[in-house]
């Protein structure tokens, strides 16, 4: 919450997209991490509406800062946007690539989860792995399967993403797939070579996992 006059300023400003406002009021002693009145920092705002100019100059006044509570950076907002320009003004500052937030997440597991195909091959290109696993042992291609992103799915798959790499109960993107209904991503991975005969902790196969006849037939 904004606790000042000019801290008021600032949320006003990037809540109307007005860059030269912000500008002002950051010169004005404004925090550049200062929040609305739902705790939502300016940064998070500019962030998530696709606000180059204004997330530029919040970045250059200090504002990407780990947030306490969920370790997220401004990286992370942007992997979330899914906004290939807005995640450029990130990446090119030499992000720590083993940053994870409270729950082991990398920015590619964001990217994975809630991004845009269009920004997965500058995160590897960038030093992000495919390999990175979260609390749960999930890769980011699990990831995008557990959250039907096909395009995503196929980018991971496409730029190295072990097609058959499991969780820690075993569940691998396939079964993770096919449990969904996601026909179109079983297809993917099949393609791309998963093992449909792999069992997971309970010794079920990725046609055990599935109730939908069709993805059934796909994986028989």
């Amino acid at each position: 919450m904004a606790k000042n006059a000019s801290d008021e300023a600032l949320v006003t400003a990037v809540l109307e997209s007005d860059v030269d406002a912000a500008a002002a009021a950051l010169a004005q002693g404004a925090s550049p991490s200062a929040r609305d009145d739902e705790g939502e920092s300016v940064l998070t705002l500019a962030v998530s509406e696709g606000e180059v100019e204004l997330a530029r100059l919040l970045i250059k006044h200090g504002a990407d800062t780990p947030d306490p509570e969920s370790g997220w950076t401004g990286l992370f907002l942007a992997a979330q946007a899914g906004e290939p320009e807005i995640l450029e003004l990130f990446l090119r500052r030499e992000p720590d690539v083993d940053h994870r937030d409270w729950n082991r997440r990398t920015a590619l597991h964001v990217a994975a989860a809630e991004g845009s195909a269009e920004i997965i091959e500058p995160l590897i290109s960038a030093g992000f792995s495919v390999h990175a696993r979260d609390s749960d042992d999930a890769t980011p291609l699990l990831v995008a399967c557990q959250h039907g992103e096909l395009d995503i799915a196929q980018s991971l798959l496409a730029l190295g993403a072990p097609a058959d790499d499991a969780d820690k109960e075993k569940t691998t993107p396939l079964m993770r797939a096919a449990g969904l209904g996601y026909g179109d991503l079983v297809r993917s991975l099949l393609k791309a070579g998963a093992n449909r005969a792999a069992v997971d902790s309970k010794g079920r196969t990725a046609a055990d996992h599935t109730r939908n006849e069709a993805v059934h037939q796909l994986l028989s």
